[in-house]
């Protein structure tokens, strides 16, 4: 490519963006996300790289299932987890009240499906001090084990410990169970 066509590539990028000259818009729906993900490096000692609200973890074991759910937005009265129908249903819903911008609700809903074997009389939720809902339930190994259909109500305790070590301390109580 010779210089004349160069000049001319330039002269074609620079008219176009003549009228582009103005600032860039952010709309509304846009100042929810987190547009700087990328940009700072992530803080080391939140757990499960807590990046965005309401992210979870399922992990189904032979003998147990557990769920960790970040809910940072809510309290433990805010939350409540329910065994329906052979699924496990976290709900979270913060009343509306009044802020400097507006009104504000919040709202967070996720539906597990509960593996097969899973007795839902003996599901467990536990609210850790950073935030996170725990849920565990004991599983039998047998394939001819039907799951057990209820709807229940579980109740939702305070653990008193961030995640990472109530996490430790419920694996190392389960491995005593054994």
């Amino acid at each position: 490519m010779n210089n004349q066509q160069g000049s001319q590539v330039s002269g074609y990028m620079q008219e176009y963006y003549k009228d582009e000259n103005r600032p860039v818009k952010i709309y509304d729906c846009q100042l929810h996300a987190n547009n700087d993900e990328g940009l700072y490096q992530k803080r080391r000692f939140v757990p499960y790289g807590r990046r965005e609200t309401g992210v979870s973890e399922f992990k189904v074991e032979k003998d147990k299932f557990v769920i960790f759910l970040d809910v940072q937005q809510f309290s433990v009265d805010e939350v409540t987890v329910r065994a329906c129908d052979g699924y496990l249903k976290i709900e979270a819903l913060q009343e509306e009240k009044e802020d400097e911008y507006g009104l504000v609700q919040r709202q967070l809903s996720r539906k597990y499906f509960l593996p097969e074997g899973t007795d839902t009389d003996q599901i467990n939720a536990f609210y850790t001090t950073d935030a996170f809902i725990f849920v565990c339930g004991s599983r039998q190994a047998a394939q001819g084990n039907a799951t057990r259909y209820g709807d229940r109500v579980v109740q939702v305790n305070q653990s008193g410990q961030p995640a990472v070590t109530f996490q430790q301390s419920q694996q190392a109580q389960f491995s005593k169970k054994k």
